[in-house]
């Protein structure tokens, strides 16, 4: 069994959704999925790396509303989900990434207000 600590699959031509089995990457701390044509919303599986610090999901054509499990990632120090077509509020829980340093949302559909947190 491979073990991946970082996964750049980053400028491609990928397509479809992602896999809940990205889960499985438990060491993964740097993730690169960004600017390919990937489909649907984050993965649940995403949201089980709790050593990941980069999660570059920019420049895709992902959708739907961004989930509050995004707080479980309490090792982020990077977040970039723009040139997305994520809609809805900034969930709360993101403010509970307490190490996170960069946060990238702009190009979507988002309203509301950011977490006083941050």
């Amino acid at each position: 069994r491979t073990e991946f600590e970082w996964l750049y699959l980053n400028a491609n031509d990928f397509t479809g959704s992602i896999a809940d089995k990205i889960g499985s990457l438990k060491i993964l701390s740097e993730l690169f999925l960004n600017g390919n044509d990937f489909t649907g919303t984050i993965p649940n599986g995403l949201f089980q790396l709790s050593s990941l610090q980069t999660l570059s999901l920019d420049s895709n054509m992902f959708s739907g509303t961004l989930s509050s499990r995004l707080g479980l990632l309490k090792s982020l120090t990077t977040l970039n989900l723009f040139g997305n077509l994520f809609s809805g509020s900034v969930p709360s829980e993101i403010g509970a990434l307490s190490s996170l340093e960069k946060l990238y949302l702009h190009d979507n559909a988002l309203f509301g207000s950011i977490p006083s947190q941050i």
